[in-house]
C-alpha cells in the first residue's frame, strides 16, 4: 500500500470520503469496497438499511464473472478474473476456411458474384503470407531448442585446482633431500 492508498482509507475510516467501488453479486446482494476490487481491500455487505456490515468468509461472485476470496474479517485475500475462452491457433486452412465462409448477406444480387470475387482474390493473397509465417513459426520452434541446449551449458570453462599439483613437485623434493640426509646421518 503506497501513502495514497493510506490516505484514502484513512479518509474513508473517518467518513470524510464514501466507498469508492460498488457492485453487486450474483444473487443480487449489493457490496462495496473502499477502495477497487483487489487483495487486501475489505468486501463489505450493503444492508437493507444502508449500514455495511463485513462479507462473510469464502467465495463471492460478483455479477461481471469476477470471484473474490474472502477471510473471515471480510478482506479481500484473492480476486480470480472470469476465464476468457482460449482461442485455438488459427493455422492456413481454419484461416482460409474462415474466409470462405463469409456470408455475404447485405449485399445486392449484382454484386454478390463481385464480392465472392474478392473474398477468393483476397484469401489467394494472403495463403503466401501465412505460409511464410507457417516456416517463421517452425523456424522459431528450432532455434528454441538449440537456445534450451545452449542456455544449459556452462558459462565459463571449470576451474580446476591445481595447487596441490603444483607443490606436490616441490614437496617431493624436500621430502628427497630430507631422506638423503637421514641416510646420509645413519652411515655416520
Amino acid at each position: 500500500m503506497n501513502t495514497t492508498e493510506a490516505i484514502n482509507k484513512i479518509k474513508v475510516l473517518l467518513g470524510l470520503e464514501k466507498f469508492e467501488a460498488t457492485s453487486t453479486l450474483a444473487d443480487g446482494t449489493p457490496v462495496h469496497v473502499d477502495t477497487d476490487f483487489e487483495v487486501g481491500a475489505t468486501l463489505h455487505i450493503v444492508q437493507e438499511d444502508g449500514s455495511f456490515v463485513p462479507a462473510p468468509e469464502g467465495e463471492h461472485m460478483l455479477e461481471d464473472g469476477r470471484k473474490l476470496y474472502v477471510d473471515a474479517a471480510g478482506v479481500i485475500t484473492a480476486v480470480e478474473e472470469e476465464a476468457a475462452e482460449e482461442a485455438a491457433p488459427a493455422t492456413e486452412e481454419t484461416t482460409t476456411e474462415a474466409m470462405e465462409e463469409v456470408v455475404v448477406e447485405d449485399v445486392p444480387a449484382e454484386l454478390a458474384p463481385a464480392t465472392e470475387e474478392i473474398v477468393a482474390a483476397v484469401v489467394e493473397a494472403i495463403a503466401p503470407v501465412l505460409a511464410e509465417v507457417e516456416a517463421l513459426k517452425a523456424n522459431l520452434e528450432a532455434l528454441s531448442g538449440k537456445f534450451q541446449k545452449f542456455s544449459n551449458e556452462p558459462a565459463a570453462t571449470p576451474v580446476r585446482n591445481n595447487f596441490k599439483e603444483m607443490h606436490a613437485d616441490k614437496a617431493s623434493k624436500e621430502d628427497a633431500r630430507f631422506n638423503a640426509l637421514l641416510q646420509i646421518r645413519k652411515n655416520k
